[in-house]
C-alpha cells in the first residue's frame, strides 16, 4: 500500500481528520517504511540538518556526552548548522495534529 495523508484524508472534514488521527498508530505500526515530507527546501539547510542527523545516528551516546556538563556543542560547529536546525523546527509540518503518531 501507498498512503499519503494529504490525499487520503479529507482535509476539509473535521470528522474525517479526527477519525484518521485515531488510525495513525495502526498505519505507522504496519508500515514497512515511512517517508515524511517536511516542506520545501530552504537554501542549504536540509543538507546541514542531514549532516547533524547522520552524526547523531552514528554514535548517539557520544552526542549525548557532548551536550553534558563537561561536553561541548561541536554538533553545531557553524552558525549555518544552528540556523538549519532552527529552520527545520519552524516548518509548518510540526504544527500538524498527528505529528506525535508519526514520530513515535
Amino acid at each position: 500500500w501507498f498512503w499519503v495523508d494529504a490525499i487520503c484524508i479529507n482535509q476539509n472534514s473535521t470528522v474525517d481528520r479526527e477519525f484518521q488521527v485515531q488510525q495513525m498508530k495502526e498505519v505507522y505500526k504496519e508500515a514497512s517504511a515511512v517517508v515524511a515530507w517536511l516542506g520545501p527546501s530552504r537554501h542549504r539547510c536540509d543538507r546541514d540538518v542531514f549532516t547533524i542527523l547522520e552524526e547523531l545516528g552514528s554514535n548517539p551516546k557520544a552526542c549525548v556526552e557532548r551536550f553534558g556538563p563537561s561536553g561541548s556543542d561541536d554538533l553545531f560547529k557553524t552558525e549555518e548548522r544552528f540556523e538549519a536546525l532552527t529552520s527545520l523546527c519552524k516548518r509548518s509540518y510540526w504544527q500538524r495534529m498527528w505529528i506525535v503518531q508519526e514520530i513515535i
